[in-house]
């Protein structure tokens, strides 16, 4: 909007001209109020049905723009009446067919609690649960059957101001399906410290909405010399013409690469078994690194040996073999959402000879239970669990507490890193620790070792070693060792900047030529012929 006359706080261009602000933006603003000693801005919105919209913004610019106004939006809602038509029928003049009386249904409620809470502003319930949607914080969020998260509304809080913004895909669909189109109440008022040469009254009319412009001195408002008002109306359109449920997620199904040709091109075979391009059991397989993505979101993600599961929405199992290759069906991937497909698609390779591995072949086609042995975090766990039942059994409890809730992710997580990068070997590396050095339940071991034995300030591996010597034991370097070396290495590495002392400890325990996999593969065997022996002495103690 032009503003030739009035300048700084009342020329109002900040505001119609931001991007935020903007029925197209990606996110759009559908309530907002600021409170300050130089104004105060005021955005709220209703739903009008869709044939009506577009007459109810060409009524007069002013439209609603009070919290009583809303809340009689509300009310008369709830009451099956028109807004601005009373409750009693014989008081009621309107036209219930007319434009303007056409109902207006609440989108976005403000509520001031009387003082009693700061104001705030919420979406109605309708739209929350039409995306079965969830607050986390200051963000609606919500889950689709693929198991793929979205956010779909913000609420920002800053001091006086509070700001609620919907995503225009989410908005606009919803719109469609509720045959509505959403009307925008803007006030914004300001004051400004100079006087204006004249006076504004003007109208800004586009194909969104029209607002009103008022500019003048102010001479009845105390320590300001001039006011300043936008009100107005503007419309977010629904989306025309959607097809299906817009909660559904896109279908289909991606071509997989199956093999080579004596030429060497690459074969490939959609994963629709309806088509029947390919048989179900046709082997696909894919980098390492397509496991990633699940690991890092333990929230929605379980990673087991030899199965990925999302939620309780899908699964596919899968064979990491000792190439470090991940291989699965055709088929299998066919049953797994379009967007996880292109995933897996973007880790496919052409098979490496040589058919499935031998245990997936036992598990699959032989009916066996097949003993992953030789997966070095399986065998770890299995080794730790051993342990643990060796204490309970001579004890009573534990050697190594269970990690607590927000932690259990880390154990479940344990695994031979599925990149090369450090980030991922750090991770596990501290995750080895957090599971078995940092867990040691230290009252345990001191009270297994004799009174007469100084245990001042001695904590975890040095209480292991002691109560190891008083037993007696056997085999107590290949017991504590492996844990000290994980110690050094969680120390100088993982949990520190690297520097000499962490290649130090590299070059001590022969690990310096291993890559960042191997590293961590090496360092969980280690610590398992720990835990074997340390299950062993346990037992064996009298």
């Amino acid at each position: 909007m032009p503003c030739p006359n009035p300048t700084g706080p009342l020329d109002f261009s900040d505001w119609l001209d931001a991007r935020d602000n903007s029925r197209n933006a990606g996110w759009i603003i559908v309530g907002q109020v600021w409170q300050t000693e130089e104004g105060r801005i005021s955005t709220f919105s209703y739903l009008v049905d869709i044939a009506q919209v577009h007459a109810r913004v060409k009524t007069e610019p002013r439209g609603v723009n009070s919290g009583d106004a809303v809340t009689e939006i509300v009310d008369a809602y709830i009451e099956g009446r028109a807004y601005g038509a009373t409750a009693d029928p014989e008081r009621d003049h309107h036209d219930p067919d007319s434009a303007v009386a056409q109902d207006k249904r609440p989108f976005v409620i403000e509520t001031t609690y009387y003082g009693y809470r700061p104001l705030d502003l919420d979406l109605v319930q309708a739209f929350v649960l039409y995306w079965n949607g969830w607050w986390e914080g200051d963000t609606l969020r919500r889950i689709d059957t693929d198991g793929t998260l979205h956010d779909v509304a913000r609420k920002r809080r800053d001091g006086e101001r509070v700001v609620l913004k919907v995503d225009a895909h989410h908005l606009r669909a919803f719109l469609a399906v509720a045959h509505a189109g959403l009307v925008r109440i803007h006030d914004h008022q300001r004051y400004g410290d100079a006087t204006v040469e004249t006076d504004v009254d003007d109208n800004h009319v586009d194909a969104s909405g029209q607002f009103r412009r008022v500019v003048r001195n102010a001479d009845s408002i105390v320590d300001y010399a001039a006011f300043g008002r936008v009100i107005g109306k503007d419309v977010v359109e629904p989306y025309r013409g959607i097809n299906g449920d817009p909660r559904a997620p896109s279908a289909g199904h991606e071509h997989f690469i199956i093999g080579r040709d004596r030429n060497g091109v690459e074969l490939q075979a959609s994963a629709d078994e309806t088509l029947g391009e390919a048989p179900f059991l046709t082997p696909v397989y894919h980098r390492a690194e397509v496991l990633r993505r699940y690991y890092d979101s333990p929230g929605r993600y379980t990673v087991r040996t030899g199965y990925l599961q999302c939620l309780e929405l899908w699964g596919i199992p899968f064979d990491r073999r000792k190439d470090d290759l991940v291989q699965v069906y055709l088929g299998d991937l066919g049953h797994i959402p379009h967007i996880e497909q292109r995933h897996w698609r973007a880790q496919n390779v052409a098979p490496p000879g040589g058919g499935i591995s031998v245990e997936r072949f036992r598990r699959d086609f032989g009916v066996e239970w097949v003993d992953p042995a030789g997966d070095p975090a399986f065998d770890f766990k299995r080794a730790m669990r051993a342990t643990n039942e060796a204490a309970i059994a001579k004890f009573g409890r534990s050697l190594y507490r269970p990690l607590e809730k927000g932690d259990a992710f880390i154990y479940d997580g344990l695994r031979v890193p599925v990149s090369d990068g450090p980030e991922e070997s750090d991770a596990q590396l501290t995750g080895l620790a957090k599971a078995t050095i940092e867990s040691f339940d230290n009252d345990l071991l001191r009270s297994e070792i004799p009174a007469d034995v100084d245990t001042t300030n001695a904590q975890s591996i040095a209480l292991l070693e002691k109560m190891l010597q008083s037993w007696g034991a056997v085999d107590i370097a290949a017991i504590v060792g492996p844990h000290k070396e994980l110690q050094a290495m969680r120390s100088t590495g993982s949990a520190h900047r690297r520097g000499g002392r962490a290649e130090n400890v590299l070059r001590r325990g022969h690990l310096l030529d291993l890559d960042n996999k191997e590293l961590v593969a090496e360092i969980m065997r280690r610590m398992t012929s720990a835990l074997e022996l340390l299950a062993a002495q346990i037992a064996q103690h009298p």
